[in-house]
C-alpha cells in the first residue's frame, strides 16, 4: 500500500488566453484539474535528524 494517495477529479481544463502574449505574436495555454491528496500513514514520512555517518 502507497503511504500517498492522489484522486484526480474531473478532467484537464485546458484554457486560451490570446490577449496576455499577443503583443509577441503569442498564445497562452493553462492547464487545470482538481485533486486530492491524502497520507495513509503519515509516520512513514517523518523526517529523520540527527544522524552521525561513520566514514568508511
Amino acid at each position: 500500500m502507497a503511504p500517498v494517495f492522489v484522486g484526480v477529479w474531473g478532467g484537464v481544463d485546458l484554457i486560451r488566453d490570446p490577449y496576455s502574449d499577443a503583443a509577441s505574436g503569442g498564445l497562452r495555454l493553462t492547464a487545470l484539474t482538481t485533486a486530492d491528496v491524502t497520507v495513509a500513514r503519515p509516520a512513514q514520512l517523518e523526517l529523520v535528524t540527527g544522524l552521525e555517518l561513520a566514514a568508511a
